[in-house]
């Protein structure tokens, strides 16, 4: 039997995950201090180049998914790798800090979009409809291998060669791969690509799911009046805008509680650990459940790791939240992804997709200066944890109302293998 092609797409976007996270994202603190040290710069100064590469990225995703719902994927991908390796270069030669950042707000942060998040997951969701939340969740565990596997070879590069080298090295090599997997990759199924576990598998003749699902792309205020698109990626970004304010706010907590630095950062290293278990977990559980549903038992995990980290602080408490951080954070990224994608369907994916990560961007940035804004203001976590408690239940409210209404639309459809009956005479 022929094996299915969205599997090879599948491994191919799991590898450009691991470059892009494991080799940018999640580097980026290797940076900071050989920089700050060559260019004269502060931390915050230095940290702020990351933090332009993010709202950079934001601001750009609507149009970029607009792009790829327009244009043939591979070819906005293939431009976006192009301008990822010239910003990647440029950064490493340059020595005006205002070129730099301008190469990170833009041609990097563009092509870090263009080819990852919306790129792939676009060509992704084109190939999967049956087994999208499974196909997903495998794709982006290329970011946690990254992290674990690439970024240490990052550190060591920047010890070996200096921080320029290693950037125009990354920005030429990953260009380089990426060019290779983007010739590897296909826009969408053809009559022979039937998805395992459709209900046409058995119909040659037939076009797959996922290619029934192509057409004419939605407008943006088409988009926005789709209840099952608009909800959850509100609750999504509300969760993930939680989870990123305790992530930032638990190692100076965990030193506040008298916990040394080392023993802090082991907190993190569980988050990693168990975000990748949450991917593990979304496989398994695959298509089986509701997404909602899905997403709301993990922003419900959100919401307890909140309510524990205003009462307990110690190590093996402050363990187990980020274990269990982890765990949701793990699998909520690419369950909304497969959920919207089934919302709106794959031909408007790359908009849909564009649009709920400006609002997670968005939603981040406030969650994440509001609890630095509550410290400075109280003088401790207790209260940060509380608004965060109410944020991560507000959007669980939201993704019931979102299951609510996937329900109800399931009930009201007609199933594919229902037998018509002839009405007698």
């Amino acid at each position: 039997m022929r094996s299915y092609y969205g599997w090879v797409i599948v491994a191919i976007t799991m590898v450009i995950f691991m470059l892009l996270v494991g080799c940018t994202s999640n580097a980026f603190g290797l940076f900071v201090l050989p920089v700050s040290q060559d260019l004269g710069l502060s931390r915050a100064d230095v940290n702020t180049g990351y933090i332009l590469t993010v709202l950079g990225g934001a601001a750009i995703a609507p149009f970029l998914g607009r792009l790829i719902d327009t244009y043939p994927v591979r070819k906005v991908m293939l431009a976006c790798a192009l301008l990822f390796a010239v910003g990647m270069i440029t950064v490493g030669l340059s020595e005006n800090v205002w070129l730099s950042a301008a190469m990170l707000a833009i041609p990097v942060a563009a092509g870090m979009g263009g080819v990852g998040t919306i790129g792939s997951m676009a060509i992704v969701a084109r190939w999967f409809q049956v087994q999208r939340g499974r196909a997903m969740a495998i794709s982006m565990m290329g970011m946690s291998l990254g992290t674990i596997l690439l970024t240490p070879m990052v550190g060591i590069a920047i010890a070996s060669l200096g921080w320029r080298y290693t950037l125009m090295a990354l920005g030429a090599g990953m260009g380089t791969i990426f060019l290779i997997a983007i010739a590897l990759l296909r826009e969408r199924p053809g009559p022979d690509d039937v998805e395992p576990g459709s209900l046409n598998a058995s119909a040659i003749t037939v076009q797959p799911a996922a290619a029934q699902e192509l057409g004419k792309p939605l407008s943006t205020l088409q988009l926005l009046r789709i209840p099952l698109f608009v909800i959850p990626a509100i609750a999504a970004g509300l969760a993930l805008s939680a989870a990123q304010a305790i992530a930032i706010s638990l190692v100076p907590l965990a030193q506040e509680a008298g916990i040394g630095v080392a023993q802090a950062a082991t907190l993190m290293s569980m988050m990693g650990i168990t975000s990748i278990a949450g991917k593990f977990l979304l496989v398994w559980v695959g298509d089986r459940v509701s997404r909602s549903f899905s997403l709301a038992v993990m922003t419900a995990a959100t919401a307890a790791v909140s309510g524990i980290l205003v009462f307990a602080h110690t190590f093996p408490m402050l363990l187990f939240s980020c274990a269990l951080l982890g765990l949701a954070v793990g699998s909520i990224s690419p369950a909304i992804m497969a959920l919207v994608a089934d919302a709106v369907g794959a031909a408007s994916f790359g908009s849909a997709n564009g649009i709920a990560m400006l609002m997670t961007a968005f939603l981040g940035a406030v969650a994440m200066r509001g609890a630095g804004e509550l410290y400075d203001r109280t003088g401790g976590y207790a209260t940060t944890f509380e608004v965060l408690v109410a944020v991560s239940l507000l959007a669980l409210v939201l993704l019931l109302v979102s299951l609510r209404i996937e329900r109800g639309r399931a009930s009201e459809a007609v199933p594919a293998n229902a037998v018509p009956v002839t009405p007698p005479a």
